[in-house]
């Protein structure tokens, strides 16, 4: 009787030992996500209806600032600050591989591919100043310093500007355990004041003075992380277990700004320097839902 009282006692302290491993393990994953979404992901009022795919929430922070002030009397002055966010929303499951030049793309046991189904909203904020001292064409013979200030915004911190999710898919390669994903742009509304002014009394045939106060301007996050076209920010990759259902991306993509002046005679792009170096920062949570 004694040994049978202590074989249970024995098996109920290892099925309490196994089922408290498993609490935490789920507890832990639970707590990442949590402090994940916590620290990371602005309140939105919106809630996604992804039944069966995969959901989450991306964010891209900016906050970049410097100056060029060489060669004389070229100069810029730029601050770029922007929050941009929505959810990436993949309800629609495609059979096979949906990248080009994939091995086996048919095999539907292998691939696992989703995109999103119709149009998604998205919520901005951007406050963004340049001031420079430029020209306004690389002719040789028209190289008139003009002042140059251009501002955009749309929102604020606290009231975003609601836009459009676009461009985004995710692929996984089963074989491979690996994923790729298509990393979400976003399209809004913003106001844009700009204004040329000839620096100078001297002028000639190509000068002119002109202001502009244009609303209503679509511009693109590209605009953002593609500057002078040295940050490329397509596509992202990474591995995934089996079983595993959440992806947890955090990448800070380098930015560079330079202003471009003209052509010199043998060639050779002359910019405003020094350039200066940034980062744009992203983040997204996705969970798989459903099946």
């Amino acid at each position: 009787m004694k040994s049978n009282l202590k074989a249970i006692s024995f098996l109920t302290a290892v099925l309490f030992i196994f089922f408290s491993f498993s609490f935490l393990q789920h507890n832990s994953s639970f707590a990442v996500i949590n402090k994940t979404q916590k620290d990371s992901l602005p309140s939105l009022p919106y809630q996604p209806s992804v039944k069966r795919g995969w959901v989450g929430q991306y964010v891209y922070e900016l906050n970049f600032r410097g100056k060029g002030n060489k060669p004389a009397p070229f100069m810029y002055n730029v601050s770029f600050n922007r929050l941009h966010t929505g959810f990436v929303e993949l309800s629609n499951e495609i059979r096979g591989a949906i990248r080009v030049n994939q091995p086996d793309k048919n095999n539907t046991i292998r691939w696992e591919s989703w995109i999103a189904a119709g149009k998604k909203p998205s919520w901005n904020y951007v406050n963004d100043t340049i001031t420079e001292v430029t020209v306004i064409t690389s002719d040789p013979c028209c190289r008139t310093p003009h002042n140059h200030y251009l501002t955009v915004s749309s929102g604020n911190k606290e009231t975003l500007t609601k836009g459009e999710t676009k461009s985004v898919d995710l692929q996984i390669d089963r074989q491979t355990e690996t994923w790729i994903l298509s990393v979400p742009k976003t399209v809004f509304k913003a106001d844009l004041y700009e204004k040329w002014n000839v620096l100078g009394k001297k002028l000639n045939n190509y000068v002119r003075e002109k202001e502009e106060n244009m609303n209503g301007e679509d511009l693109k996050l590209q605009q953002l992380y593609d500057l002078n076209g040295l940050a490329e920010w397509d596509t992202i990759q990474g591995t995934i277990k089996p079983g595993q259902r959440e992806i947890i991306i955090r990448r800070s993509i380098p930015l560079e700004y330079k202003h471009y002046l003209w052509h010199a005679t043998d060639g050779r792009k002359v910019f405003i320097t020094p350039a200066v170096k940034g980062e744009l920062q992203f983040r997204l949570l996705l969970q798989r839902v459903g099946d």
